[in-house]
């Protein structure tokens, strides 16, 4: 698979996770699926995957640290849904858990996707240099 199209995917796959949980975290404490705190930050985590996807595939000197700004972010917040589910046991409280793995674990794989992003960067600038 070609590195762009594996990044987008596994950018997609946790941008994806940290949607669900964010959901799954509010419909937990009774927050209407409607409301304004929910979709405020969707559509933060949404403009933040384009921006970083987009700075991917234009090859962008800060896309590397994006990168890892943006999947520490998705993966903290699946983190807290695997922290903070409150009825752990529960179908809810179970599936919860279970994006919540899944999306840090992608989370963690868009990290090291963008420190191999910035040694490449920066091997390409030293050999632009030292020729």
């Amino acid at each position: 698979m070609k590195e762009e199209t594996r990044f987008a995917f596994v950018t997609l796959i946790s941008w994806l996770m940290a949607c669900l949980i964010e959901i799954l975290m509010q419909v937990q404490i009774g927050t209407s699926l409607l409301s304004g705190a929910i979709w405020g930050r969707i559509i933060l985590m949404t403009i933040l995957e384009a921006v970083i996807i987009i700075a991917k595939y234009t090859q962008t000197m800060l896309a590397s640290y994006g990168t890892i700004i943006v999947m520490l972010y998705f993966g903290v917040l699946s983190l807290g849904g695997i922290l903070q589910v409150s009825a752990r046991f529960s179908g809810l409280g179970i599936l919860t858990q279970l994006i919540g793995v899944i999306g840090v674990m992608t989370a963690l794989t868009g990290i090291v996707d963008g420190f191999n992003q910035r040694t490449k960067a920066h091997e390409a600038r030293w050999r632009k240099r030292h020729k």
